[in-house]
């Protein structure tokens, strides 16, 4: 986290392009999460998130599995046949289970479970942020922290 932070410090905010932020967003966040109506719904949508602290930002990028709310831990569920499925539980029903992985939507059968454990990791990954230079890791959390 203290990383990034120096990063961010390091750049020239008048150099910070929030549309290409937007662009960065797209190819890293938003096959999961959605943000000003743009991206996909399988992690929570960061529009009304609490994106103008600096702080909470760092915290869910950088360390995503640091403070998991219950509804968005990882399960691990062991079917009959010995097929394994991760992902987050949800919705329940008497006779059915649906999960959310990360690449699509699957209900389950409840006679198909063996055991269900629930994690303590995000579905979201770490490292997010490798690979990027300093001017990406700045004009995403330009984009994240805009109003656009």
């Amino acid at each position: 986290i203290q990383l990034v932070r120096k990063v961010l410090d390091k750049v020239d905010n008048d150099l910070i392009d929030p549309k290409h932020g937007r662009r960065v967003f797209a190819e890293r966040c938003g096959s999961c999460h959605r943000l000003f109506g743009e991206g996909t719904e399988v992690g929570p949508d960061l529009t009304g998130s609490n994106r103008d602290n600096l702080g909470y930002l760092l915290e869910n990028i950088v360390d995503p599995s640091r403070v998991v709310p219950a509804p968005m831990r990882q399960s691990a569920i062991l079917l009959v046949d010995g097929r394994v499925i991760t992902g987050t539980i949800v919705a329940r029903a008497e006779k059915s289970i649906e999960v959310r992985t990360v690449k699509e939507r699957v209900s389950l059968a409840t006679d198909e479970v063996e055991r269900i454990k629930q994690l303590d990791t995000s579905l979201m990954p770490e490292g997010l942020l490798d690979n990027l230079g300093r001017e990406d890791i700045a004009a995403l959390f330009a984009y994240l922290q805009s109003g656009f």
